[in-house]
């Protein structure tokens, strides 16, 4: 997973991260098989070591999982306007993608499909599916966010940061993100060198995302 990303498409390419890291994960569920043992038929007989006539064999598994998104959006003060408007708009139109029958809310091996957004600047708040909270105050450091996050869907597929905040990045904040079961992936309108480096640093688990500066969905 790279930091190579094209401003103008920043919509495009976070919708697309999110809908097929959770297609994967899906995909890996249905490949995923459990051991059985059936009585055999006439002629096909395999022998355990207790000599019992058994037949070992392999099926699908009827396990599901749910399909979570956690958006966390920067309400500071520097993000008002624009940049809040288009910021919680994109969170709920990925999670509405998410839960259309064609995409997961049917899917036999899918129990729930579970979007949510909470907004923060120097606290954290869960909001309303559809609510645009208003702009205000200073944000919270990118390590307390972390573990922000950390306590409350350390399990969610992605866990996705919308900010224009360019943070002071340290090795608590790597330590953290690795912590998270899924893909962390951090959206900015900033030129955040150090969060890029980063997100080279443990591939795997992050992705970094550069938006335009109101970040513009069309």
């Amino acid at each position: 997973m790279g930091t190579n990303s094209i401003e103008a498409s920043w919509f495009a390419e976070l919708k697309g991260s999110v809908m097929n890291y959770c297609r994967n994960k899906l995909n890996g569920l249905k490949r995923k098989t459990v051991l059985t043992y059936k009585v055999p038929r006439r002629g096909d007989v395999w022998k355990s070591e207790s000599n019992a006539s058994i037949y070992p064999g392999r099926r699908i598994t009827n396990e599901k999982m749910d399909i979570s998104v956690s958006f966390f959006i920067d309400i500071s003060s520097n993000m008002e306007g624009e940049s809040n408007k288009n910021s919680f708009k994109a969170a709920y139109t990925i999670g509405e993608s998410l839960k259309k029958s064609d995409n997961f809310a049917r899917d036999r091996n899918v129990n729930k499909v579970l979007p949510e957004v909470w907004a923060f600047n120097t606290s954290l708040k869960k909001c309303d599916w559809g609510e645009i909270p208003d702009t205000d105050g200073e944000r919270l450091g990118l390590d307390e966010l972390l573990e922000i996050i950390k306590n409350e869907s350390a399990h969610s597929l992605v866990n996705i940061v919308i900010t224009d905040g360019e943070f002071v990045v340290d090795d608590r904040a790597a330590d953290l993100i690795n912590k998270l079961d899924g893909l962390f992936i951090y959206v900015t309108n900033k030129s955040d060198t150090n969060f890029g480096q980063l997100a080279q640093n443990i591939k795997d688990k992050v992705k970094y995302i550069k938006a335009d500066a109101n970040f513009t969905l069309e």
